[in-house]
């Protein structure tokens, strides 16, 4: 474990893995799971101890609203 760097040992990560995708299998299927709201939470990344990543999203109403936007960003 050490020399690979892990925190916990193989088969706790297989079994966190497992319970992450069925959660997301089960979730997926509900209506929040339709809509992408309250996301379940990963075991696997809490053993590793790895932060929640925080995910956003931008939504254009056009194609000229999402040039302008491209613009602006690429303007700097």
């Amino acid at each position: 474990m050490k020399i690979n760097n892990q925190v916990v040992p193989l088969e706790d990560a297989l079994l966190a893995g497992i319970a992450d995708r069925l959660s997301v299998l089960i979730w997926s299927g509900t209506k929040d799971g339709q809509s992408g709201k309250n996301k379940p939470t990963f075991i696997l990344d809490s053993l590793n101890g790895k932060p929640p990543v925080e995910k956003s999203e931008i939504v254009f109403n056009s194609s000229e609203d999402f040039k302008e936007a491209r613009r602006k960003i690429l303007e700097g």
